[in-house]
Order: structure tokens, then C-alpha cells, then sequence
């Protein structure tokens, strides 16, 4: 979020246009003036409307959103901040020879906080009645991380995590941006005034070479880790200097490149270079921020230096219009990503009418917490420094205490209680669910973190730990793959008693088999230890090549290799997955029979050729091969279990088990004699040819 100097555009003492700064007195008590930019305010309408259309996602697939660009609005602002603060800092250092680093920070606070305490806290009363308990538990840490100016690291471990909640249901997903920024300005003031004391001729070339350096390492960065680029402030830096560079020029050369004709000619083709990559370009996030983020930084930099007031791109951002939606840009953005969030929620398949109410309530919100909110703080001698600390404070605390209590409530389930009473013995909440389904390998690494994080890569305690006990007479099965290996592992450990001759472990691969993860799993103890291998995972078309190569190396290592067909998939009702749609539309009176049909009815088809394929690869190498309909699903009856018998919710989503579900699941695949040594020990053609 880096709309956070919505007025430093604004200087008290003179609105004239102009191409430079202000030369007039210092207010007490306000920032260094400076003279008025309406274009400055334009461009941010421009900024701040892409984002806003962007993030509606309107359109059939990520192809074909609409301004499928608009994203990058809010690099933009990173230009507009850099240059406006810079201006400022710089003007102060001219002016007085100091830069008072307590009064910047104490601006910084008066501009972003007071409207930002106020949508954490609207974000919060909205989330107590919408959320469930483990999403209520989520926005309490994102709204601490937001009030520490860390939810960049925060979204960026979230969202990073296999499994993780789609970003459009975040309701303060958006605050990054402004950890970013703030990250930036912890340092920027000290820097530049090092600069200016010890290299004071060269701060514009040095900037500039921040520029180019920085944007060489984020090109780099977006290669190697791009999400993490997206979200850290090392590959946005670059940004932020080039309008810092642009500042530094005005001060010492503010005629540079300036001319009648360059004036006339170059606000089009910036504005062409800003708005071609917003309207059009959504393979730039492949590479963003990077080179492909050039053009907008580059445009948004002309925009702002070549600003003759006769020019009609200039006057068109000088427009009324244009600078009122300017000026309430900040509350604007800090507005309108909740209430999408919570309008997703509240309808599962929004439409055109829905988007139009989305934007008339993001307007709203800003028109009013800008004017009553933002403004008496900015105002000269209107709140006082003590009591607006003592605010701030009080609120810091409030937040910490909020995300405590929401931990230690497990996200306050009995804000629910109609819910809590229709699903029983089930868990009500997915997350929940979700988390608690990786606790027995959590169980079994001892100190090690186990969770969704290790879907498709290995924890420490599968790679060097030995979970098999050799000195037993048993067959040891290995089972391998992302998070449906999980599943299985869970089936089976639950009901281990039932399979008095077997052992199992699990060990998470990426379904691609690649062979520098084959060489991890090979080199593991429960991998030399095993004497069958499991293949459990959900597989994408394009990745058998990669099995039948791991088949074929497994084998030469002298292990059977049975290979599970592809779990069950159901569709969700009404933004539900199956069994919590049904059991809120029969108030907990579950026919388990009826929801079976339901489900069976239901299943979704990724590639219909898979499950045949795969068995066709299986005997073609000499593999087993192994359907989980068969426990799954009852064929005769046409019915799949997305609940047990006892009516306990048996998937938290499309596919994947509750530990209930886990439980049940067990006893079926016990029940046809699978993987128990007791009755198919050393007995490879009998497991391959199944029930």
C-alpha cells in the first residue's frame, strides 16, 4: 500500500501550477511546502483506478482480466512517493541544513496510521461476523503485521504455503505494499543525509545507480524466487529511487531535458507507456517486478517531469475530477481490498452488479474516513502530538491483544453457535481441519515443524530419519508424493493396529518425480529400508515420464512399486465443499446415503484418460496398481463417502482427508486386504491385481 503521501503534493502556501517547487517559507508545524502538483494527483488516480478494476478480476480466466495490468498501479506509487518524499527531505536540508527525522516520522504516522487503525478495525467487526474461526485467527496476525509494518514477510510465508487460501478471500492482503514503504523510509532519511554530507554533488548519479543496480538484482530475483521478490523490499527499491533520482535532478538541473517540442510529445507516449502494460499486460507478472516493469516506471517518471500545463495529458490529470479521486487515493486503497474480500465471501459468484456496489462502498469509505479521519490529523495544530501518541499506542496494544485473544479463543467458534450445534462431532472449520490432518507427521518429527509446507517437499525427519523398526518381521511400506501421500500415510497409521505385519512412512515428492528430488528420496533410511514403494499423489498429465522413470530406478533398487490411481474430486456448492454445503442445508440432519449419491453425482473429471493411463504405465513396467474408488466410493451403490457412516465430515475440501475421514478410509482398505502383510506378504501379483 503506498498511496501514503496522498497530500504531500500539497503545499498551503501557493496552488499555482508549476514545473518546480515552491521557494516559499516553512510552516511551523507542517512539512516543507511545496508548490502544488494537480497532475501528481491525477496520476494517482490513474494508479489507484487500475488497482481497483484489477483486483474485481473481472474476466473468465487470468488471461482475460480486465486491465490484466493493473497490478502495476501500485509501482506507480512507488515512483510518486519516492519523488515527493525526496522533494521534501531535500527542500528541508536546503532550507535549514538538518532533516528532523523525529518530525518525518511523526508525519509518516499522522498520514498512514489513523486511517489504517480505522480499517483494521472495521476489517475485525466484519471478520467476527463473516469469518470462520481459523480466517478469523489469519486476519488477526495480518492486521498485527500490518501495524508493525511487516505483512509484506507475512503474506509472502502465507501465501507461499501449499494449500494457502486464495489470495481475493485476504481481506488485508493489500497492507504489503505498505510494509514496503515504510521499510524504505525506516532507512531513506539517514542514507540521504550521508549523502548529502559526504557526496553532496553526486546524490543524482548515485540514486541512479541505485536504480539500474536495483533493477538488475530484481530482474534477477524474479527469476530465482519471484513471489518473494514481488513481496520484499530489495526488488521494489529501484522504484521508490527513480522517483528519488527525479528529485534530485529537479534540484540541481530542474530545466534539464526540457523543451517545447520534448514537452509537447512526451506526456503521450508516457501515458502510452503507462497504461498499454496496465490495459494489456498480464504476462508481466512472469517477470515483475523487472525489465518488463521498466516501461510503466519509465512512464510514470516522464508523466511527472515533462508536466507543461498546456499539454492536454497534463490538463486531463489536472482535471477536477482526476484530482479528487488523487487526493482520497490512500483511503481509497486502503478500503477497497477488504470489502472485496468480504463481498467474495458473502457471494460466491459475484456479477457486475456486485463489482458496481464493491466500488460505490470503497468510494464511500474513502470520501468519509478522508474527511474525518485523515484530514484533522494532517491538519496544522489540529491533533495534538501527545494524545495522537497515546492513541497510536493504545491502538498497538489493542491489536496485539486482539490477535492473542483470537489464538488463545482458537478464532472464538461460539461467535457460531447454530453452526457449532448442526456439526456435531465434525470440525465446522476447513482450516482447522486442513492443519490438524498434518498432525501425526508433525507428531512423529519430534521438534520439527511438519505442515502444509511440506506437501511436495520432504521434512528433515523423512530424509535422515529412519521410522521403521528393522529388528520386526514385517513388510515396510514407503509411500511417496505431495499431500495425497499424507492422506494415505494418515489412513493407515490411524488403523495400524489392523495391519499388525505392515509398517509405514511417508515421504513428500512433487508429483514431476525430478531426479535431484529422486536422488534425495533414494539416498533417505526409510527408502533403503523399505521393501515397497507407495506412489500416493495427485498426478498432472504431464508428469508420468517422470514416474515411469522412478518406477524403473526403484526397481533396479530391488523395491515393489504399487502405484495408487488418482483420489476422488468434488465440486464445491455455493462456495462450500460438499459435506458443509449439505449439512448447513439440512441443519445437521445428514442422510448419509443421500449425500453419498450427491457426491458420487458430483466427482469432477480433471482428465478423464488418467486413471487408464496410469494403469496401462503400471503394467507396463510390472508396477501395482491400486483404485482408490475402491474404498473410496461403493459402485454398486453409486455413492462416494465424503462423510463415514457415522455422518462425520470425512474431506475438509475437494479431496483430502479429515483425520475421521483418515480413520475410516483405514478400515475400508483394511477391509480388502490391502498393504497386510498378513494376508499378501511377498505376494507382489496379488496386491498389483487388487480386490
Amino acid at each position: 500500500m503506498v498511496f501514503l503521501l496522498v497530500q504531500d503534493n500539497i503545499a498551503l502556501q501557493d496552488g499555482r501550477r508549476s514545473h518546480g517547487f515552491d521557494q516559499g517559507r516553512r510552516q511551523p508545524g507542517s512539512e516543507m511546502a511545496i508548490r502544488y502538483r494537480p497532475e501528481i494527483d491525477g496520476l494517482r488516480t490513474i494508479a489507484v483506478g487500475s488497482v481497483l478494476v484489477y483486483h474485481l478480476k473481472i474476466g473468465d480466466s487470468p488471461h482475460g482480466y480486465v486491465f490484466g495490468g493493473g497490478f502495476l498501479g501500485v509501482d506507480m506509487f512507488f515512483v510518486i512517493s519516492g519523488f515527493l518524499i525526496t522533494s521534501i527531505l531535500l527542500r528541508e536540508l536546503a532550507e535549514t541544513g538538518r532533516i528532523a527525522i523525529a518530525r518525518f516520522y511523526e508525519r509518516r504516522a499522522r498520514r498512514i496510521l489513523p486511517a489504517l487503525f480505522l480499517v483494521l478495525t472495521l476489517a475485525a467487526l466484519a471478520g467476527a461476523v463473516i469469518l470462520m474461526p481459523s480466517a478469523f485467527i489469519d486476519l488477526g496476525d495480518s492486521a498485527l503485521a500490518s501495524v508493525f509494518f511487516v505483512s509484506n514477510f507475512y503474506w509472502f510465508s502465507e501465501l507461499s504455503s501449499y494449500g494457502s487460501a486464495s489470495a481475493q478471500f485476504q481481506p488485508l492482503l493489500h497492507t504489503w505494499s505498505l510494509a514496503v514503504e515504510e521499510q524504505f523510509y525506516i532507512i531513506f532519511p539517514l542514507c540521504l543525509i550521508l549523502l548529502m554530507r559526504w557526496a553532496p554533488r553526486h546524490v543524482g548519479k548515485i540514486f541512479l545507480a541505485g536504480v539500474i543496480l536495483g533493477l538488475v538484482f530484481a530482474q534477477g530475483f524474479a527469476f530465482l524466487k519471484p513471489q518473494m521478490s514481488f513481496y520484499l523490499l530489495p526488488s521494489r527499491a529501484w522504484e521508490l529511487l527513480a522517483g528519488s533520482f527525479l528529485a534530485a535532478v529537479s534540484r540541481s538541473h530542474p530545466g534539464a531535458w526540457r523543451n517545447p517540442l520534448l514537452d509537447r510529445l512526451f506526456p503521450y507516449a508516457a501515458m502510452a507507456l503507462v497504461l498499454v502494460p496496465i490495459v494489456s499486460f498480464e504476462l508481466v507478472q512472469r517477470w515483475h517486478p523487472g525489465l518488463l516493469t521498466l516501461p510503466v516506471i519509465l512512464g510514470t517518471c516522464m508523466l511527472i517531469w515533462w508536466n507543461d500545463p498546456a499539454n492536454a495529458v497534463v490538463r486531463l490529470l489536472s482535471s477536477r475530477v482526476f484530482v479528487q479521486v488523487g487526493l482520497i487515493s490512500y483511503s481509497l486503497y486502503l478500503w477497497h481490498y477488504p470489502i472485496y474480500a468480504y463481498g467474495r465471501m458473502l457471494a460466491t459468484r459475484p456479477d457486475a452488479a456486485d463489482y458496481i456496489v464493491w466500488i460505490l462502498l470503497s468510494f464511500a469509505g474513502a470520501a468519509l474516513s478522508h474527511r474525518f479521519i485523515e484530514a484533522p490529523f494532517r491538519k496544522t495544530g489540529g491533533i495534538r502530538l501527545r494524545p495522537m501518541t497515546l492513541g497510536f499506542g493504545a491502538a498497538t496494544i489493542a491489536a496485539v491483544a486482539f490477535a492473542g485473544a483470537l489464538h488463545a479463543g482458537q478464532g472464538l467458534a461460539q461467535r457460531f453457535p447454530k453452526l457449532v450445534r448442526i456439526y456435531g462431532d465434525s470440525e465446522m472449520d476447513n482450516g482447522f481441519a486442513r492443519d490438524r490432518s498434518w498432525s501425526m507427521l508433525d507428531r512423529l518429527a519430534g521438534d520439527e515443524r511438519v505442515d502444509s509446507d511440506n506437501a511436495m517437499k520432504p521434512s528433515l525427519h523423512e530424509t535422515r530419519a529412519l521410522w521403521f523398526d528393522t529388528a520386526l518381521e514385517t513388510r515396510n511400506y514407503l509411500i511417496v508424493g505431495n499431500s495425497h501421500s499424507k492422506d494415505l500415510f494418515n489412513a493407515l497409521y490411524l488403523n495400524r493396529d489392523l495391519f499388525s505385519g505392515s509398517q509405514f512412512a511417508r515421504f513428500a515428492i512433487s508429483d514431476r518425480f525430478r531426479p535431484q528430488d529422486v536422488g534425495v528420496l533414494r539416498r533417505s533410511p526409510n527408502y533403503r529400508a523399505a521393501d515397497e514403494i507407495v506412489v500416493s499423489t495427485r498426478f498432472e498429465s504431464g508428469a508420468l515420464d517422470g514416474l515411469e522413470n522412478f518406477i524403473s530406478a526403484a526397481q533396479a533398487d530391488g523395491k515393489t512399486v504399487t502405484i495408487m490411481g488418482p483420489a476422488p474430486e468434488y465440486g464445491s456448492r455455493e462456495g462450500l465443499p460438499l459435506f458443509d454445503w449439505y449439512v448447513r442445508d439440512v441443519a445437521g440432519n445428514i442422510d448419509t446415503h443421500a449425500l453419498g449419491r450427491m457426491a458420487w453425482s458430483g466427482r469432477m473429471v480433471r482428465d478423464a484418460s488418467l486413471a487408464e493411463r496410469l494403469e496401462a504405465l503400471a503394467a507396463r513396467k510390472g508396477a501395482g496398481f491400486l483404485s482408490k474408488e475402491d474404498f473410496a466410493c461403493d459402485t454398486g451403490r453409486k455413492e462416494c463417502f465424503v462423510a463415514t457412516d457415522e455422518g462425520i465430515k470425512a474431506l475438509f475440501d475437494y479431496s483430502h482427508y479429515t483425520l475421521q475421514g483418515a480413520t475410516w478410509f483405514g478400515r475400508r482398505i483394511h477391509d480388502l486386504g490391502w498393504f497386510d502383510a498378513r494376508s499378501s506378504q511377498d505376494n507382489d501379483t496379488a496386491l498389483a491385481a487388487g480386490p
